[in-house]
């Protein structure tokens, strides 16, 4: 929902009024939907689809039919694990919204199923048709281009295993 606010961009400034974005949402217990005003009346993984679904309709807006390109750092770290395949779905649905829409992510190693679900291989039930080969097609490794720092070095064969996994996702070949 958009609605006009009154305030000051610093303390000197005349009040002003400029349009704000707020959003109606349920709560666990699914009651009815609450107005909600700010960020702390939401949990961090509701503030990531806000903020994404939020970024995603500007892009939209801006970029009518053409192709747009998304820049997120990736959110797993903040989200409940149900909702990272979530996340990901997301993120795919803009993106097939034009065969040349292009999507920036940075994704840490860490176990989280985020790259599995940004590549689609992680549901069983509708298997990605992006092939191995494909999928590292879609990757920008940094260990590949980067200076490689020590814990790299050091941890080598577990990063390789982390990687591994997430490329595979839920066992596709």
């Amino acid at each position: 929902m958009f609605d006009m606010r009154r305030g000051r961009v610093a303390q000197e400034d005349p009040e002003i009024e400029w349009p704000t974005f707020r959003v109606q949402m349920t709560s666990g217990d699914q009651g009815p939907p609450m107005l909600r005003d700010g960020d702390e009346q939401v949990s961090e993984s509701q503030r990531e689809f806000i903020e994404l679904a939020f970024r995603m309709a500007l892009l939209e807006v801006a970029s009518t039919d053409q192709p747009s390109m998304l820049v997120v750092e990736t959110p797993e770290a903040s989200l409940d694990a149900p909702f990272v395949e979530r996340a990901g779905a997301l993120i795919r649905e803009f993106l097939g919204k034009h065969e040349q829409n292009v999507l920036l992510a940075s994704c840490n190693l860490n176990g989280e199923r985020m790259i599995p679900a940004l590549l689609g291989t992680d549901n069983l039930e509708h298997p990605s048709p992006l092939t191995r080969v494909d999928r590292l097609r879609h990757i920008l490794r940094l260990t590949d281009i980067a200076r490689l720092p020590r814990a790299y070095a050091k941890f080598k064969d577990h990063y390789d295993a982390v990687f591994e996994e997430a490329l595979e996702g839920a066992g596709y070949p």
